[in-house]
């Protein structure tokens, strides 16, 4: 009876070690905001699969919700994978831009995103840009 931990135990083990990470996700992060990109690392070829981008304005900071927040995205390969145009929600602390990828063909790829940006206080505002890239499985 002593055994049946160890042989749980030895089974989950190998379960996790076979496991495909669940998110492909990336962090850039400067003085006074951060940005996350998340999508599952794992698409199927002919499926589509939604990246978040997420500013968080930070230290007493707020999103700037008079400046025009642009995401630009790439694929690289271009030929096996491809962006729609991204919506874009702001709330006080946060801008947050979904973009729907499509995959078109099985290979791995790098996705970029390039957001700009403006947190503010009462007194100041910074205008930044981050980039971050995630890798993605097509299968």
């Amino acid at each position: 009876m002593e055994t049946a931990p160890c042989i749980c135990l030895a089974v989950l083990l190998s379960c996790a070690a076979r496991a495909a990470p669940v998110a492909a996700t990336a962090h850039e992060g400067g003085a006074k905001w951060s940005v996350d990109a998340a999508i599952p690392a794992r698409i199927a070829a002919g499926d589509s699969a939604e990246l978040t981008v997420v500013v968080s304005a930070t230290d007493g900071y707020k999103i700037n919700d008079k400046y025009p927040y642009r995401l630009s995205t790439s694929v690289d390969p271009p030929d096996l994978a491809a962006f729609d145009k991204a919506e874009l929600t702001l709330a006080r602390t946060q801008a947050r831009f979904a973009a729907k990828l499509t995959a078109m063909k099985k290979g791995d790829v790098k996705l970029g995103a390039i957001v700009s940006l403006s947190v503010c206080t009462d007194k100041e505002c910074i205008v930044d840009q981050a980039a971050v890239d995630v890798r993605v499985s097509i299968r």
